[in-house]
């Protein structure tokens, strides 16, 4: 099961990668290393919020990814409701 951070790097690639854009006009875009983007996309390095909300603004996608992002920490919350703890 991919994290919620590795989900999120994985929507980034989706959404430039429909867009037909280049990690490098990515980077340049929100003024960040291309490694940045790379590790973002592959490693599931996720983003802080401004710099998701940049990707957003540059991709035209803010609502779209803001609403992954969401979805994301409801199924996190879900998660750690459902654990139950050992003893």
């Amino acid at each position: 099961m991919l994290t919620k951070s590795q989900q999120l790097g994985l929507r980034v690639r989706r959404l430039r990668r429909r867009r037909h854009r280049s990690q490098a006009w990515l980077a340049d875009e929100l003024g960040v290393h291309v490694n940045t983007i790379a590790r973002w996309e592959r490693e599931g390095i996720s983003p802080e919020h401004p710099a998701l909300r940049r990707i957003g603004i540059a991709l035209d996608c803010l609502a779209e990814l803001l609403a992954a992002l969401r979805r994301a920490q409801k199924h996190a919350r879900g998660a750690r409701k459902n654990e139950r703890p050992s003893g």
